[in-house]
């Protein structure tokens, strides 16, 4: 599962290939999320690393087991590498 935010706005990307727009923005979610593993790896991405496929170190993305990609900020760049890995 992927969350992408778009300022009031965040956009769940399901496993199944659905999307569920919600009038919220990310950081609303954030606190709860991340109490259930959850990873806020750009200010507009959260991510579930239990279904990360791949992580491109040079381009700072992670493409997840559907395809999506999504960006990685170079502040939260050791997070997600130190997650990903274990």
């Amino acid at each position: 599962m992927l969350l992408e935010g778009d300022i009031n706005y965040t956009i769940f990307h399901l496993d199944n290939g659905k999307q569920n727009v919600v009038a919220h923005s990310i950081k609303f979610f954030e606190s709860f999320l991340e109490t259930h593993g959850f990873l806020r790896v750009h200010r507009s991405f959260m991510i579930n690393p239990n279904h990360v496929k791949n992580l491109n170190k040079k381009l700072l993305t992670v493409t997840m087991n559907n395809g999506l990609k999504a960006a990685i900020s170079r502040r939260r760049k050791m997070m997600v590498e130190n997650l990903t890995l274990s």
